[in-house]
Formats: C-alpha cells, structure tokens, sequence
C-alpha cells in the first residue's frame, strides 16, 4: 500500500466518525525498542480478541506495511475501516471507524430505512472499545515497548448531534442522550505498573466521563458490570 492509499484510507475514515488512539512511553527514545524486526510481532502478540475482529486487527491477508522506523496497517471490508501504526520509539497510533458508521458500504448489513450516518453512538460497542483500547494499552506497557511512565489518548472525532443508543432491547438506557461537543478528548498518564494491573478500572472511568457529556451518568459499579461479561 502506497502512502497515497493509506492517506485516502485515514482522510476517509476521518470524514464521519471516528476514534484516534495514541499508546505511548511519556519519555521518547527514537530506538527504544532495539531491533526492528520486532515491531511488528509485538503488536501481534498483544492484538486483544474479545470481538470477531481483534484489537488492533491483524490482517493475515496482506503484508504490513513498512517504514523507515515504523510498521504498520490498513484494513477496509464492508463498514470496517482502520489504520494503525507503531514505532520503535514504542508509540502506537490508531484510528478506526465509529461502529456502524460506514454500513451504506456493507453488503451484509445494509442500512435500513432512515438510516444516515453520524447519528448514533453504540452504547454496549463503546464500552467494548474501552475495555480493548485499556487491555491493549497494558499488554504494550508489558512488552519491550512499555515506559515506566506511560501515556494513553483517545480522541473520539464528527460526535455533535449524536445519540447514545442500546444495540439490542436487553440493554435499555431509558431516556434520550446526546452530545452537543465536536470532539471529546480523554488523556490518562500513570505508572507502568498502574495500566499494567488495572486497564478495565481505568476503562471503565474514561467511558464514564465520555458517557456524561451525552448527559448520561452511569455509575462505575454499573460499568464494572457490563465489563464482567467481556471476555470472560
């Protein structure tokens, strides 16, 4: 894939909504992890499974590609779309598509009626996202790439106007929620061994202030809940 492409893959993904994840030691060394060879099965051995496509996915089918300190990928099939890539200096980047954004491109699930894009944000698939983002983020804190103080953004980017809904009837949220805010931005920074031994607690806490800019306060014991039937 040409760097052209993987423009036309990220400026896509950016023109609806989307997320932006940066997964970093707080202190830069261009080579922290030492031989290059390795960047590559890193993120392989840590790629967390908890949904049909993993986190980030790996796709078996083409080859990564490579740079001069980086590897990285991108992946489009039906509404999935995403682009990752990672350093030697242990920095992961991200972006990937709001769930269901994309599905006026999905043979296998087309939009129904009234569907348009932007209006919506998955209630149960955030809190997913969530969990992979933080269980993900504690795997490369625990590999060559981790930093004894580590950083962890999330930008979540075309929110305004969206409304926060359940997937299915058996998670109810009972009542309207929207966000009025273009864009929402989440930072945590903190010890190695604090994301090594805590990610879904820190998860749980950035979904919960994501969720009150829609005005829906959900207790931490709540989402501690919905977190105990994620792979488990």
């Amino acid at each position: 894939m040409s760097f052209t492409q993987e423009q036309t893959i990220l400026s896509k993904i950016r023109e609806r909504g989307y997320w932006r994840v940066v997964i970093r030691p707080t202190s830069f060394e261009e080579k922290h992890i030492p031989e290059y060879s390795e960047l590559f099965r890193i993120v392989e051995r840590n790629a967390v499974r908890l949904r049909v496509l993993g986190y980030p996915h790996i796709d078996y089918k083409a080859q990564p590609e490579r740079g001069k300190d980086w590897v990285g990928q991108e992946f489009q099939w039906e509404d999935e779309l995403e682009v990752w890539r990672f350093y030697q200096s242990g920095q992961f980047v991200h972006y990937f598509a709001i769930a269901e954004e994309w599905r006026d491109e999905s043979s296998l699930r087309p939009p129904g009626q009234g569907w348009a894009s932007g209006q919506h944000m998955y209630y149960i698939s955030t809190v997913y996202s969530f969990v992979e983002i933080y269980e993900f983020a504690a795997r490369i804190a625990l590999s060559p790439a981790g930093g004894v103080i580590m950083h962890v953004e999330i930008e979540l980017g075309n929110l305004r106007g969206r409304r926060l809904i359940p997937e299915t009837i058996h998670y109810p949220l009972g009542g309207e929620y929207r966000i009025t805010l273009p864009t929402w931005n989440h930072v945590w920074e903190g010890a190695q061994t604090e994301l090594i031994a805590s990610p879904r607690e820190l998860a749980a806490l950035a979904v919960r202030e994501l969720f009150a800019r829609f005005g829906f306060d959900l207790g931490i014991d709540i989402l501690k809940k919905l977190q105990g039937g994620i792979g488990r």
